[in-house]
């Protein structure tokens, strides 16, 4: 496991520095110039010095099983939010990183951990700010494993020690599971709604759906990227989650067709 910080992000390195103290990776050495490399029980931790949505080369650098990369959260509404999400892009535009059309390999039974790390973090720590999944978005455009985990919204909350420190509390924590956190019944892609997941969210927490990539319904026509939405995971997805009444029907049909030409099943939702 790959923890991955930015230093022009200052809740990345915020979090990190946490996390250092949690595991007692207290040593660094630099590697390529301007990076920090930590390792510890198991962990590995790598600073960098560019943008996260453009850190495709990490992979290059350490060979990992699936990466975590900690993140500040931009939010155009300025709504708290801690989130996590698949990396890649739907459309042909890609300004923040990877490549148009082309999505990274997700990791969706560790996203889900961590989804539920985060909701007891925030839960205990008694903060009023949403855990939820986001849709998949920008880079960088990775064949290892990987996800986002995030503290977004306005200036306020990205700067508030506090809610930094239950990021890094949730980091830690999914290090080192308890219960049922990492368990799943189903691993699916969804399909639908908006950019902020809260149905595929609630489906995670209460009924053990894990969404590997999650395509919201502002682009079911580009349906030709299912393919690659159920191919570049972890652990294959079983089934289609489609938030029924969130698509109308003509595009709802494009989606049928394309899951049927593919083999594959649906569930609404």
């Amino acid at each position: 496991m790959l923890f991955v910080y930015s230093s022009e992000d200052a809740v990345s390195i915020g979090a990190a520095d946490e996390l250092k103290s949690m595991l007692n990776m207290e040593h660094d050495m630099e590697i390529d110039g301007n990076m920090h490399f930590r390792q510890g029980d198991g962990l590995e931790m790598l600073g960098v010095g560019t943008r996260l949505v453009d850190a495709d080369y990490v992979e290059r650098l350490v060979k990992t099983d699936f990466i975590v990369f900690l993140s500040k959260h931009s939010s155009a509404a300025g709504v708290p939010a801690f989130t996590v999400h698949s990396e890649g892009n739907w459309s042909d535009a890609a300004a923040l990183g990877g490549a148009a059309k082309e999505l990274s390999v997700a990791a969706p039974v560790q996203m889900k951990g961590f989804l539920a790390a985060l909701h007891a973090a925030a839960s205990e720590a008694k903060v009023d700010v949403q855990v939820v999944y986001e849709a998949t978005h920008h880079g960088p455009l990775l064949k290892t494993p990987s996800f986002f985990a995030e503290l977004g919204g306005n200036v306020e909350t990205t700067q508030d020690t506090r809610l930094i420190g239950v990021l890094a509390e949730a980091a830690e924590r999914f290090t080192h599971p308890e219960g049922d956190t990492m368990d799943y019944d189903k691993i699916a892609v969804y399909i639908g709604g908006m950019h902020y997941a809260r149905r595929a969210t609630e489906l995670a927490l209460n009924k053990d759906y894990a969404s590997a990539h999650i395509m919201p319904k502002h682009y079911v026509d580009n349906v030709e990227l299912l393919e690659q939405a159920f191919s570049r995971s972890s652990v294959k997805p079983e089934i289609a989650l489609i938030e029924w009444k969130s698509i109308n029907a003509d595009k709802r049909n494009k989606v049928l067709r394309k899951l049927e030409d593919m083999g594959l099943d649906h569930e609404r939702v």
